[in-house]
């Protein structure tokens, strides 16, 4: 009888004390990110501890929930299908080779309002080049991105014509930017444990909604990390688009360090300073992205 009084009472001291663990982790999740006390406990109590992306999604909720946001949606975090699959590399592959798509990708934007037969000259390319332009507008033709397209190798000339489809004007009106910055993400965080969700719609404390383009929840030192990127492709930033990114980043408490607009290219030194003052996020573009994300782990 003794022995059944005792284990009840370990059960009891264990359940107590479990209870305690489960309130310090709240009050720690509730300290801004920044904050040296949550880096300082994490990094004794977790050690070299690597969650799996389950965990790290319920640290990412419990996140939100101690700032008072409430996840919405979000999009899928795998393909779907194989249409969806192909779309992602794709995006992937115009990001990486931005530099030279540019011109092609200016054309087909300036028509979505009224798609017409475009006509542009490849003469100059080399042959790599040539190969790359060819393979992107092929990809888009078999997407259904384009109702045309031919490559005239007499002429050296391609021809075009957006589709004047919605999920067509999307996707190259600057869909393909997210997500291909989505992919580069990805990969240069490889080696770090982290979940990424694309699209992420939160419901604010005030009662309105906003929306995160990439929102990282990443492991690294030892502690849990928060960052959230959004992606301009047209290089520019609407009295509208500012007033919501700096929303976005004081609801979810992120500063430059953790939340960053991304350009295809960089911006004037005048135009970063005006736009960071007004929204207190970095402005970062395709060649300053890695440092940012390698910023995020150190």
């Amino acid at each position: 009888m003794m022995a059944v009084n005792l284990l009840h009472e370990v059960v009891h001291a264990l359940r107590e004390m479990s209870r305690q663990l489960d309130r310090l982790a709240s009050q720690l999740e509730r300290l801004p990110m920044s904050a040296s006390v949550p880096v300082q406990v994490s990094q004794q109590v977790a050690g070299g501890f690597r969650p799996d992306p389950d965990s790290l999604t319920q640290k990412l909720k419990r996140y939100c929930e101690a700032w008072g946001v409430q996840l919405v949606e979000h999009a899928p975090e795998q393909p779907l299908n194989a249409v969806e699959r192909e779309r992602r590399h794709l995006a992937r592959f115009m990001v990486e080779h931005y530099a030279l798509l540019a011109p092609l990708l200016g054309l087909m934007r300036g028509t979505l309002a009224s798609p017409r037969k475009l006509l542009r000259k490849v003469a100059n390319l080399n042959s790599e080049q040539l190969g790359l332009v060819t393979n992107v507008l092929t990809r888009l033709h078999r997407l259904y991105m384009l109702d045309h397209y031919e490559y005239n190798r007499v002429e050296r000339v391609v021809s075009f014509r957006v589709r004047k489809q919605p999920f067509a004007q999307n996707f190259l009106s600057g869909q393909w930017f997210e997500m291909g910055v989505a992919e580069q993400v990805k990969r240069l965080l490889n080696a770090h444990s982290h979940v990424l969700w694309r699209n992420a719609r939160f419901q604010s404390p005030q009662g309105g909604c906003f929306e995160v383009d990439i929102l990282i929840a990443l492991w690294a030192g030892s502690e849990f990390r928060l960052a959230a990127l959004e992606c301009k492709s047209a290089g520019m930033l609407t009295e509208e688009e500012v007033s919501q990114i700096r929303r976005m980043a004081s609801v979810l408490n992120l500063g430059a360090a953790r939340c960053a607009v991304v350009f295809p290219k960089p911006v004037g030194e005048a135009q970063e300073r005006l736009w960071f003052g007004q929204t207190g996020v970095s402005m970062e573009c395709l060649v300053s992205l890695p440092a940012f994300l390698q910023s995020l782990t150190q």
